[in-house]
């Protein structure tokens, strides 16, 4: 399973409590009304072509990303605890 925290141990209590009840609170509604939980859910697929790579920082965990033109991105960045917003380069990559 993959975390968002690079240890799972260092995620808050709070926030494991709520992510379960996400997950478990709308499948036990529909059981209650006699659906399976996949009765009113499509799943859809997509696919992409990959057309550009651009360089950028492998130690960044991007939240938000908006093209501002001019080959600028604006980012916001981080982990619990840590978080940034910033102007990006989109050619270079340099922060």
């Amino acid at each position: 399973v993959t975390s968002f925290f690079p240890d799972a141990a260092s995620m808050p209590p709070l926030l494991v409590r709520h992510s379960v009840l996400i997950f478990i609170i709308p499948a036990m509604l529909l059981t209650l009304l006699g659906l399976p939980p996949t009765a009113t859910l499509a799943t859809r697929f997509y696919s992409f072509d990959l057309m550009r790579e651009y360089p950028h920082d492998p130690e960044a965990f991007t939240e938000g990303l908006l093209y501002g033109g001019n080959d600028t991105l604006f980012e916001s960045t981080g982990l619990f605890g840590r978080s940034s917003v910033r102007k990006v380069d989109l050619q270079t990559g340099k922060v």
